[in-house]
């Protein structure tokens, strides 16, 4: 936990991803650039050193140098570094990641045979669930720091899990709930367990405990999609079937007529089904609420193919891994400052999602004022002209003063109006118009534009049957 991370010091503060960070700061370790003393100790220069929380006097506390270190990568769901305790005369490799992949670098004899029951205990709890390794390198310098990954991450000892509360913010549930109560359909994509995504998923209300959970698996070949029930502790599964396994393309019309369900997915299991069957993939991603231990590419993935189906599709995420996504999405809303709102369109300083019905409300009134102002300017444009043409069939004229009282006051100041009317306080089930092509608009036009036409006539025979 002091060394295996990726953080780095800033002006003599440490920063870096947000849960590196808080397991560091969790156990008071500081964080450290070399001294010219310390080099000579480690014969090198090491990148960055990590102190217990004495004082640097106090000769006898060992403190540990990062010599090497192979970040975090999405597709290996894990990170290694190479330390040395200064000292002594060999190194550690430590090794952070997901459980089921830190597991297959681990000597079988470490790793308890409760492993899976006791990670399935913590990860329906909603945690968030790391498991460490490590390994003694008994070489020299060049050869440690230029083995590879592959020669460094094999034969590891499991040390543990490390387990992480990530307590669910009191602004999610509300927020969700604005969408859910407004028909917008909310998915979880997330690179967690998928029990851990499961349980979020009902503390936040995506998923209720009326409704009954389908967790799909795909056969590594893709010839077969089978499905099975996920066990969630509270929550009722209502689907009267007779068998837990079979093709899920004879369910799927089935399930249409047996209340609520949510399909649970994978990332590999959405690959499979992505390069072997298209149409399998569209039904799926319609009914799919949870997408777990989803890599990045995955998540750009489920987006296109979200948006093929007809969804527009919004993105709010926070890390690096959403970047690809985040600039996929219709609308992407980073809550981070960091490298998401590179790619993001949006960027929230608050960092929680209320920031997503608010873009919706604003993004709906600016929509609904664009085509009013452009619809108010077409008939201004046609209403006009046929007022004036009536004039120069009569043998008149407008003066100067009036042209300019039409085309200042009349035509400038009401789509001013239109810019300054707020966003509805709440958003509305039913959705604006999405084309200024479509038939409410142009009718509406067109019959004003005829109605103001109809009224000029009628005023206009009116004044001739004077007998003024």
């Amino acid at each position: 936990m002091a060394s295996c991370h990726s953080l780095a010091l800033v002006h003599g503060k440490a920063i870096g991803y947000p849960l590196d960070l808080k397991v560091f700061q969790a156990i008071g370790w500081v964080l450290m650039e070399p001294e010219k003393d310390e080099r000579t100790v480690f014969e090198r220069t090491p990148a960055r050193i990590v102190r217990p929380p004495w004082t640097k006097e106090d000769q006898t506390v060992p403190y540990v140098a990062i010599l090497k270190e192979f970040p975090f990568e999405s597709a290996l769901r894990r990170m290694t570094v190479v330390t040395r305790l200064v000292g002594e005369p060999y190194f550690h490799v430590f090794t952070k990641g997901a459980p089921e992949m830190i597991e297959s670098l681990c000597r079988p004899e470490t790793v308890p045979l409760d492993f899976e029951e006791v990670l399935e205990g913590h990860a329906r709890q909603g945690f968030r669930i790391l498991a460490i390794a490590s390994r003694r390198l008994d070489t020299d310098w060049e050869e440690a720091l230029n083995m590879s990954r592959e020669s460094l991450e094999k034969d590891m000892n499991l040390e543990g899990l490390l387990v992480l509360q990530n307590p669910l913010k009191p602004e999610t549930a509300p927020a969700l709930n604005i969408l859910k109560e407004a028909n917008i359909r909310s998915i979880m994509v997330t690179g967690d367990n998928m029990l851990t995504a499961l349980t979020v998923a009902g503390d936040c209300g995506m998923i209720e405990e009326r409704d009954s959970v389908i967790s799909v698996e795909a056969s590594p070949s893709g010839d077969a999609v089978s499905y099975r029930y996920t066990k969630l502790p509270g929550y009722s599964e209502k689907l009267n079937m007779a068998s837990n396994n079979g093709p899920i393309e004879d369910i799927y019309i089935p399930l249409l007529y047996q209340g609520r369900y949510h399909l649970a997915i994978e990332g590999t299991t959405f690959d499979i089904i992505r390069q072997n069957n298209q149409e399998l993939l569209h039904k799926v991603v319609q009914r799919g609420t949870i997408f777990a231990r989803m890599a990045p590419d995955q998540k750009l993935r489920l987006i296109e193919v979200l948006q093929r189906v007809g969804y527009q599709v919004g993105m709010c995420g926070d890390g690096a891994n959403d970047c690809g996504a985040l600039k996929t999405a219709h609308a992407g809303v980073s809550l981070s400052m960091a490298e998401a709102s590179v790619a993001s369109p949006f960027t929230s300083k608050v960092q929680n999602i209320t920031c997503v019905p608010t873009l919706i409300r604003e993004g709906r009134a600016t929509l609904v004022s664009t085509f009013g102002a452009f619809r108010y300017m077409v008939c201004y444009c046609f209403v006009l002209l046929s007022a004036v043409l009536l004039m120069f069939w009569d043998g008149q004229k407008p003066t100067d003063g009036a042209y300019v009282m039409i085309d200042i006051v009349l035509c400038l100041l009401p789509p001013f109006f239109f810019g300054w009317t707020e966003a509805y306080p709440r958003l509305h089930p039913k959705k604006p118009i999405r084309s200024i092509l479509s038939f409410l608009p142009q009718f509406s036009m067109f019959s004003f534009i005829v109605i103001q036409i109809g009224v000029y006539f009628l005023a206009y025979y009116y004044c001739l049957i004077q007998p003024w």
